[in-house]
C-alpha cells in the first residue's frame, strides 16, 4: 500500500501546502481585496485572524493554520455571518464579529455570507486550474521524471501495488498508464468493475485511487446526472464549482460541488462517487497489504489515518519518505510538530535516549544517509524514515535499494 502526499510532487512543479496558501492570497486579491489594505484580501484576513487566535490563546504548539482549514472556515462563515440567510443552529449561541469592507466587482462592498462561499469556490477552481496547467507541461523525458517513473514501475514489478493518492496531479498515472482507476474507457466510473476484484488482485498493472480527486476528474452536466464525476484526459477543458449548487451536511454545513476535494470536513465531502467508493475499500487495502510506503504524506487526514490503526502493531514493514531540514529534530530526539505526532500515533515507537541528530542522519559518509530507524512498539518490525525527500531518494540507487529491502524485497 503506497500513500502519496504533496511531498512526492513538489520537486516536479506542484505547489506545496504553503505554496497553495501564497497562491490563494494572490488570487483572492483579484476580486476580494480589502478596502483598507490593498495588499490584503478576505482570505488573508480570515487566515490571519485564525493564526492570531491560536497564538494569543496558546491553543496548540503550532500557531499557524493552512489553506485547507481556511477553506473550511470560509464555508462555515458563509452560514454564520449576521446578514446571511441561514438556519445554522450554532448561530443561536454566537455573536459574529464585523468584517472589513472589500472591493468586489470594482465596488466597495460590505461582506455577507455569499462572499465567503463564492471565494471558497473561486479558490478551489483556481487551484484545479493551476494543477492542470502544471501537469500539462511535465517533461516526461527529463532525468528526474525518468527516475520517478522508474521507481513507480519498479514498485509495480516487485509488488502488487495499490496507490492511495491524496494529490490532484497525474504524475503516477503518467509514469504508469495502465493503473486501474475504476473509470472505464468512456470516462464513467464503473462501480461493478471496481468491486469485482480485490484491490491487490489487479496485477501486473496495479491500482490508483485518487481519494481527493484528480486533474482528470471532470463534471459534465447531462440530463442523467448534473454533477457526475467523469474521467477526462483533456486537461485544457475548463470546468468549475462556481455557479453550481452546494451540497450540505446534515448539520447544514455547506459542501462545494467540485471535482476535487479541498478543505477540512473531507469525511463529508467524500460521499460522492467515486470518492466514497475509494474510501469504502481503505480498510481492506490496509488489512491486506504486506508493507506500507508513505511518499511525502503529511499524516493530517484522519479519515485516511483511521485505516492504519488496526495494523499498527502488525508485523508489516513501514517506510516513510519525507523531507526535513538539517536543523530539525529527529523522531528519536522528540521532534514536536503535527507531522511527527500524527505519525507516531499511527505507528508508536519505543522511546530512545540520545538518538541521532538530523545532521548525523543525513551524513553522506553513512552507508544509507537520510534514514532514521526506530523500533515499533508491539511489533518486531521497525519504522524507517528517510529525510532527504522523494527526489533525494530517487537520486541515490543505494537509497532506492534500501527502501525496497525494508519493504521486504531483497532481489
Amino acid at each position: 500500500m503506497v500513500v502519496v502526499g504533496a511531498g512526492a510532487s513538489i520537486d516536479f512543479g506542484m505547489p506545496s501546502v504553503n505554496g497553495v496558501d501564497t497562491l490563494f492570497c494572490t488570487w483572492a486579491k483579484e476580486n476580494y481585496r480589502l478596502a483598507c489594505n490593498k495588499n490584503g484580501s478576505l482570505y488573508s484576513y480570515v487566515r490571519d485572524a485564525i493564526e492570531n487566535y491560536y497564538r494569543l490563546n496558546e491553543i496548540r504548539f503550532e500557531a499557524y493554520t493552512n489553506f485547507e482549514e481556511v477553506l473550511y472556515v470560509l464555508l462555515q462563515l458563509s452560514k454564520m455571518v449576521t446578514n446571511s440567510e441561514s438556519s445554522f443552529p450554532i448561530n443561536a449561541f454566537l455573536e459574529m464579529k464585523s468584517f472589513p469592507q472589500i472591493i468586489h466587482d470594482h465596488v466597495l462592498t460590505s461582506v455577507d455570507g455569499s462572499h465567503f462561499s463564492e471565494l471558497a469556490s473561486y479558490l478551489v477552481d483556481k487551484l484545479l486550474e493551476r494543477f492542470r496547467s502544471r501537469c500539462g507541461v511535465i517533461d516526461l523525458e527529463s532525468e528526474n521524471f525518468q527516475k520517478f517513473s522508474g521507481f513507480i514501475n519498479r514498485l509495480n514489478r516487485e509488488f502488487n501495488t495499490v496507490f492511495i493518492s491524496v494529490n490532484y496531479d497525474n504524475l503516477i498515472t503518467q509514469a504508469c498508464q495502465g493503473l486501474f482507476t475504476g473509470f472505464n474507457g468512456h470516462g464513467s466510473f464503473d462501480a461493478s468493475a471496481f468491486y469485482s476484484h480485490s484491490p491487490f488482485d489487479r496485477s501486473p498493472c496495479g491500482s490508483i485511487y485518487h481519494l481527493h480527486g484528480s486533474v482528470h476528474f471532470d463534471m459534465v452536466a447531462t440530463d442523467r446526472a448534473l454533477h457526475e464525476v467523469t474521467w477526462n484526459n483533456d486537461l485544457s477543458v475548463s470546468q468549475n464549482s462556481s455557479g453550481r449548487n452546494y451540497g450540505h451536511t446534515t448539520e447544514r454545513t455547506p459542501i462545494l460541488t467540485s471535482s476535487i476535494i479541498a478543505g477540512y470536513g473531507k469525511s463529508n465531502q467524500i460521499q460522492r462517487v467515486p470518492f466514497r467508493n475509494y474510501y469504502s475499500v481503505l480498510d481492506q487495502v490496509a488489512l491486506d497489504a504486506d508493507a506500507f510506503l508513505f511518499l511525502g504524506y503529511g499524516f493530517a487526514d484522519q479519515h485516511l489515518n483511521n485505516a492504519f490503526y488496526p495494523v499498527a502493531s502488525s508485523e508489516k514493514p513501514v517506510v516513510v519518505i519525507d523531507h526535513a531540514d538539517i536543523g530539525q529534530d529527529t523522531l528519536s530526539l522528540g521532534r514536536q510538530d503535527a507531522w511527527s505526532q500524527n505519525l507516531l500515533k499511527l505507528f508508536p515507537c519505543s522511546a530512545t535516549s540520545g538518538g541521532p541528530t538530523m545532521s548525523e542522519v543525513k551524513d553522506d559518509r553513512q552507508q544509507t544517509p537520510g534514514f532514521e530507524t526506530l523500533q515499533r512498539k508491539k511489533s518486531k518490525q521497525t519504522l524507517s524514515v528517510f529525510y532527504n525527500g522523494f527526489l533525494g531518494a530517487l537520486s541515490c540507487e543505494n537509497s532506492v535499494n534500501t527502501i525496497m529491502e525494508r519493504l521486504g524485497r531483497t532481489g
